[in-house]
């Protein structure tokens, strides 16, 4: 922990997706940090702030990185499911609501997403009750509230992508909130907290608890 007078921010985060977080650059030099203002990594246990910060930054973080994504993506459906009505392609006398490949994919995109949801409430409900009963947090649980990040964030962005291709031209403007959704998920997905090698660690597993392994 060092003073914010010691600390220079650079305007760096001109990004596509993501633009609200302020993700800016930064750098210190020369700066003294006395002992009493650090701490390890993974960090101690807290002496305050309640059951919730007793576990580690992976699971500080996969709440959080989750409920974005699901949140994004349920909006994306209901933005399209909405504008899907009065949205009618050139050429085609019905409106895309009215559709069979539509109502197929936004039913697919919201069973996708009501599962990744279920799953992120199951793991993370996990780990609440383990925090609550000051038990550790298991290897294994917190190896999977990574995958619970990737396969929320992956399913917002299949839905997400699903919403913008059924809004056509109209979805390029910047005025549409579907193109910012896209973009934001996009950006999310690019996190290394979601990254596809997480799903590696997951087969892997299951394939060393496979009978005869």
């Amino acid at each position: 922990m060092i003073p914010k007078a010691s600390v220079e921010v650079h305007d760096t985060w001109h990004v596509a997706g993501l633009k609200g977080t302020g993700s800016c650059d930064y750098s210190f030099e020369e700066v003294f940090v006395p002992e009493g203002f650090s701490f390890a990594f993974p960090s101690p246990e807290p002496l305050r702030g309640g059951f919730r910060f007793r576990h580690s930054v992976v699971a500080q973080v996969a709440p959080v990185h989750t409920g974005f994504a699901i949140g994004a993506g349920q909006r994306a459906i209901d933005e399209i499911a909405s504008l899907a009505r009065s949205k009618q392609r050139l050429g085609m006398g019905n409106s895309v609501a009215d559709r069979g490949a539509f109502q197929r994919d936004l039913g697919a995109a919201q069973a996708a997403l009501r599962a990744a949801r279920l799953y992120a409430i199951d793991a993370i409900g996990e780990m609440e009750s383990l925090s609550r009963s000051g038990s550790p947090l298991p290897a294994e649980l917190a190896a999977e509230l990574h995958v619970v990040a990737v396969h929320a964030t992956q399913a917002a962005l299949d839905a997400a992508t699903m919403a913008f291709r059924y809004t056509g031209a109209s979805g390029l403007y910047s005025t549409n909130p579907l193109q910012r959704l896209l973009r934001d998920l996009l950006a999310a997905s690019q996190h290394i907290f979601v990254a596809d090698d997480h799903l590696e660690a997951l087969g892997r597993r299951l394939v060393e608890r496979a009978p005869g392994n």
